[in-house]
């Protein structure tokens, strides 16, 4: 399956490296006090397949039952990976606020290191579309598909 973006595009897509794009999505995501609650770092982002590389570390203190991570703080980890995924598919700043999430829960989650992996899979004019999945030690625990609106953020140039 391709992730080709639709050719209807309004915004430019991105023209920096790779390492380009991880270094603005790290300054990006540095700035977000959620980002910063889950222990977010963006590890790598590969434009060719429109995918990020993201690490979580789960604390104790997101975890109901004593052991087992929140599932909705299992889904912001995803949700924000989709979201770091589609924002380093542009040169501009995108905001991508969710417009519909659906995530399915495979394993538990536990106290501990994480990493997502997400995707573009297709991006129009005003909504993407995003899928990720959720890892920890090696073993698929979450999975997602997500539709985002793209609102280009204008900047005080």
């Amino acid at each position: 399956m391709t992730t080709g973006m639709s050719t209807d595009m309004t915004t430019e897509t991105a023209t920096k490296s790779n390492d380009a794009i991880v270094a603005r999505l790290r300054d990006l995501a540095a700035k977000v006090p959620v980002m910063n609650l889950l222990g977010a770092e963006v590890i790598d982002f590969d434009h060719s397949q429109q995918a990020v590389t993201m690490g979580y570390t789960a604390t104790p203190e997101m975890c109901h039952s004593k052991v087992i991570v929140q599932g909705g703080l299992i889904t912001a980890m995803v949700d924000s990976a989709m979201a770091y995924a589609c924002m380093g598919c542009f040169d501009e700043l995108m905001a991508v606020p969710t417009l519909e999430i659906k995530v399915s829960f495979l394993e538990a989650g536990k106290a501990g290191p994480m990493r997502a992996t997400a995707r573009a899979r297709r991006l129009g004019r005003s909504v993407g579309f995003l899928e990720g999945e959720l890892y920890q030690h090696e073993k698929l625990i979450a999975t997602s598909s997500s539709t985002v609106r793209l609102i280009p953020i204008k900047s005080n140039r």
